[in-house]
């Protein structure tokens, strides 16, 4: 097994499809990030003990999550792109920085 990190972050699925080459496309948001305690590998799957991370905005919060919203529509249109799709644009992205992050 390879190495695992030692903080996470526990994710809520929005959706899951198939899609037609077998492979599935999921959309996820992260929201809260969390500290790897321990491990169980004895089931049939990894099980953990965590501890939830307290957030808290830096300085400069605000300008970063602005570069953040920029470069992920810059990442939208790419995607986009290259899947010869147009961008849904009417997804509002946070303005809060703990949010957006």
């Amino acid at each position: 097994m390879r190495a695992l990190h030692t903080v996470g972050c526990i994710a809520d699925t929005a959706t899951i499809r198939e899609q037609e080459d077998g492979t599935y496309e999921a959309v996820a948001t992260g929201t809260t990030r969390f500290k790897l305690l321990s491990v169980d590998a004895s089931g049939p799957y990894l099980t953990a003990e965590v501890e939830p991370l307290k957030e808290s905005a830096g300085d400069g919060a605000g300008a970063l999550a602005s570069g953040v919203i920029r470069a992920f529509r810059r990442y939208q249109k790419r995607l986009a792109g290259a899947r010869e799709r147009s961008v849904a644009t009417s997804q509002d992205l946070p303005d809060e920085p703990l949010v957006l992050s």
